[in-house]
């Protein structure tokens, strides 16, 4: 006897289904599409007269009164857990190069800037937050051209945006240390805050240029499909 298997109709229902549920990233769709495609075969294994829609039904309650909301939540903070790998990777492949060398010069060159002019520390501080905003603004209109071409919404396309939004706060949280400021900084407090200055930039560096400038090929590694959805 031949298995009962899932149609094309029925997948599309299950991804209509999905979306009903309030799941509105395609890649967590795909995952409880196919979760629940099996599942629904498996029952067609001991009956194969069982209705579709009693089948789904049936499977569906299994996730409780919350629905799929835990399964996105979780899959939410695996890949932010993901992505905070990536961007370690990412910080540490830069402080290793040639760019790396440029940090301590950075640190260096802030921390003579507080201990002799701290007003132009303050016009830096503007200049990085002003640009890190610049970038944001751009990283996000990336990011809404992606979802625009595919019509549908990654997660870990979003994981990867909201990465960038932090970065963007890399020159707020700088003139953190301007509180307080007067015509002097003494040494200790100068070069506290020329490492965390520094520290902050190379972040926003990392978080605002180049992770969103490899967020496509994160996702076809992760999602295959993302690479024929993208040029359709």
């Amino acid at each position: 006897m031949t298995e009962k298997k899932i149609t094309p109709q029925q997948v599309a229902q299950l991804y209509t289904f999905i979306s009903s549920k309030f799941v509105a990233y395609y890649d967590l769709q795909t995952e409880l599409a196919d979760h629940l495609a099996n599942a629904i075969e498996a029952k067609w294994e001991t009956d194969p007269n069982l209705p579709f829609e009693v089948a789904l039904t049936a499977e569906f309650n299994k996730f409780g009164v919350v629905g799929f909301e835990k399964i996105v939540n979780r899959r939410r903070r695996s890949l932010r857990k993901k992505y905070k790998r990536l961007l370690r990777q990412e910080l540490f492949g830069l402080l290793l190069s040639a760019k790396g060398l440029l940090l301590p010069v950075l640190i260096a060159g802030v921390y003579l800037l507080l201990v002799t002019v701290p007003l132009a520390y303050a016009g830096l501080s503007v200049v990085i937050f002003v640009v890190s905003l610049r970038q944001l603004g751009k990283t996000g209109r990336a990011y809404a051209q992606r979802v625009k071409s595919t019509g549908k919404r990654w997660l870990l396309d979003e994981v990867i945006h909201s990465f960038s939004m932090a970065g963007s706060f890399g020159g707020m949280m700088s003139q953190a240390f301007l509180m307080g400021f007067n015509d002097t900084v003494k040494p200790s407090l100068a070069a506290f805050s020329a490492l965390v200055f520094g520290i902050w930039v190379v972040f926003s560096y990392v978080a605002l240029y180049i992770l969103p400038r490899k967020a496509a090929h994160y996702l076809n590694e992760n999602y295959p499909e993302y690479k024929f959805e993208s040029a359709s």
